[in-house]
């Protein structure tokens, strides 16, 4: 059985620990496949040249855009259904389904809801632990009070590789909080569903609200690389090497890929994403699921082995991969220098809304518009109000075609 995956380093290295586990309860002969990472998308006609039985896969848009191309099996598996029913809540089971129909197992969960900081660096302007912003307007004082201490404020990365371009992937997960925010859970999925269109003045108002950080020279990526040309492990290199950067926004994955990055900081915390608007404690996930992509008996166990808690306990503990898992029945590690919680604690619970379109607007592109609108804002912060409204309008035009495309669509 040949199963596709596009981790790499000591992340594909720990799933292929789990392969072997599964191979070891069941007897059966598991063959991995390294997918690569910028293809995923094309993943339909990758799985027919490899022949892959299982494929995991980062994102709902991507999974339905393989069932609508008749390339996956759906779960019929009773056993597998009923691990999934009693370790998965809905969020998990939802995302991995069409029409009501399970297509995939959630295996691997993220949290994107939180904030990383350096508490040497912070320490220099007095911002201490229960001193943490727990508002959008307080996180940036607390960004201008480093900039005035001479320590670099923010770093972010978002080019897929060296050199100008890249899609955004970063950009959207910060946009996805800020609007969860500021327009509720009920406007955030109409937006993702696009029944809501980009130009609405949520959308204006949420990436308004980036561009007090976004747009300011002052903050972002003071002596580095422009916003938008640098890479996501290029900048975390940055906040957590030295002399370091105070302030830094990505998923719990952030605590693992430090070690890809650069120097691991000494000092090295979370708080959660600070609300700009009335909604507090809300919470953005993401997460990959496996598929069966040709019928078969091990591709069938597969599937029900990684809906069970005891494959997500191979991936945990003190030297693993997950932090928490989708599975409510695994064991989760708590790590002592984040706030990550079991995102089932948390009052509103969203997925990844970009991982949730269609992958020419979602997972395939990740709306690299977000990178021209942090450079401008970069370029000329005089400008806010009209390169808002200009990128809401390019950002609907993009989602419009993407929706379009849909099978049905019209």
């Amino acid at each position: 059985m040949r199963v596709g995956f596009a981790w790499g380093g000591a992340e594909g290295e720990a799933f292929r620990d789990v392969l072997r586990s599964f191979s070891r309860v069941t007897g059966a002969t598991v063959e991995p496949v390294v997918l690569p990472a910028n293809e995923e998308q094309q993943l339909s006609s990758l799985s027919r040249s490899q022949q892959l039985d299982v494929a995991l896969v980062s994102a709902p848009g991507i999974m339905r855009r393989l069932q609508q191309a008749n390339d996956l099996v759906p779960i019929e598996d009773a056993e597998t259904r009923t691990e999934i029913a009693r370790g998965y809540d809905p969020i998990w089971r939802d995302a991995a389904s069409v029409g009501g129909r399970p297509y995939g197992v959630l295996f691997k969960a993220t949290e994107k809801s939180l904030m990383w900081y350096r508490t040497d660096l912070l320490a220099r302007t007095g911002i201490v632990t229960p001193d943490l912003p727990a508002s959008w307007s307080a996180l940036v004082a607390d960004a201008r009070k480093l900039a005035q201490a001479g320590v670099p404020p923010v770093v972010i990365g978002s080019a897929a590789s060296a050199g100008p371009g890249g899609n955004g992937w970063t950009l959207t997960d910060w946009f996805e909080n800020v609007y969860l925010s500021v327009a509720g859970p009920n406007l955030y999925d109409r937006l993702a569903r696009h029944e809501l269109p980009w130009t609405d003045a949520t959308v204006v108002s949420a990436l308004a609200t980036l561009a007090d950080i976004w747009g300011d020279q002052r903050l972002v990526n003071v002596g580095m690389a422009p916003p938008g040309s640098m890479t996501y492990l290029d900048s975390l290199a940055r906040f957590g090497g030295s002399p370091g950067v105070g302030l830094y926004y990505e998923g719990d994955f952030v605590l693992t890929d430090l070690g890809h990055g650069g120097p691991v900081a000494a000092t090295i915390g979370t708080f959660p994403f600070p609300p700009a608007g009335a909604l507090h404690g809300g919470v953005v996930v993401g997460g990959d699921m496996a598929v069966e992509m040709r019928a078969g008996r091990a591709a069938t166990l597969l599937l029900r082995y990684l809906a069970s808690p005891e494959a997500a306990a191979a991936w945990i503990g003190p030297t693993g991969n997950f932090l928490v898992s989708p599975n409510r029945l695994a064991p989760s590690r708590q790590d002592r220098r984040t706030a990550i919680v079991d995102v089932g604690s948390a009052p509103v619970v969203r997925f990844d809304m970009s991982d949730l379109a269609p992958p020419d607007f979602g997972a395939g592109s990740e709306w690299r518009d977000l990178n021209g609108f942090l450079r401008d804002l970069q370029a000329d912060p005089a400008m806010v109000a009209s390169i808002v409204q200009h990128y809401a309008s390019v950002l609907e035009t993009d989602a419009t075609a993407a929706y379009e495309a849909l099978p049905g669509a019209g």
